[in-house]
């Protein structure tokens, strides 16, 4: 138990797609404007890759690597994210009290190079279901908490005097950096 709990912080805090992998900047800067868009977002790319991160990983394992089509593993990946971000569209139609507002991020999670990278990384680590699913349900909570302290700073970026050649992508630029240094800090947490 103590060891799925390390995974998902490892992935969230320090392996953090966003800081770490750079991976998800543009929609990190199209959508954290205001706090609800950074946490629907956020919420819809960690639901996605929870989802689809263990559906990745078995039909690498138990279907591509048996038949010697690894070279298809990318072709798999995205039809796998395609169809799991538009399940959620579709459950969200379903159920909107609980998920109607998830659905309008769906092209924005299925063109977001972080859902891609943590589901191709969780489908080429050897590890078990549960591995698998601590890594994923890790690196999309830590991809929508970076979201989240992103839209509140920029929401308070916009109340103060900054330089004009600094508004707009180079103060979030700088922003993102500072938080990636931050996140530096916490590597070996765990070791």
């Amino acid at each position: 138990m103590l060891d799925l709990l390390g995974v998902i912080l490892a992935t969230a805090l320090t392996s953090n797609l966003l800081l770490d992998g750079s991976l998800g900047l543009s929609a990190a800067f199209a959508v954290t404007r205001t706090d609800a868009t950074g946490a629907g977002l956020g919420l819809a790319v960690a639901v996605v890759v929870a989802i689809a991160a263990p559906l990745a990983a078995g039909v690498h394992t138990l279907v591509l690597v048996p038949l010697g089509a690894t070279s298809l593993t990318l072709l798999a990946t995205l039809l796998i994210v395609v169809l799991s971000a538009r399940a959620l569209a579709l459950g969200a139609r379903v159920a909107p009290g609980r998920l109607g507002h998830l659905a309008i991020y769906e092209p924005l999670v299925v063109l977001n190079s972080a859902v891609l990278g943590a589901v191709l990384q969780a489908g080429a680590a050897p590890a078990g279901v549960v591995a698998t699913i601590a890594g994923a349900v890790g690196a999309g909570t830590g991809y929508a908490a970076v979201l989240v302290v992103l839209a509140s700073l920029r929401e308070r970026l916009a109340t103060v005097e900054v330089p004009a050649a600094c508004r707009g992508v180079p103060i979030t630029c700088i922003t993102l950096g500072l938080l990636g240094m931050a996140m530096l800090g916490l590597r070996g947490l765990g070791a």
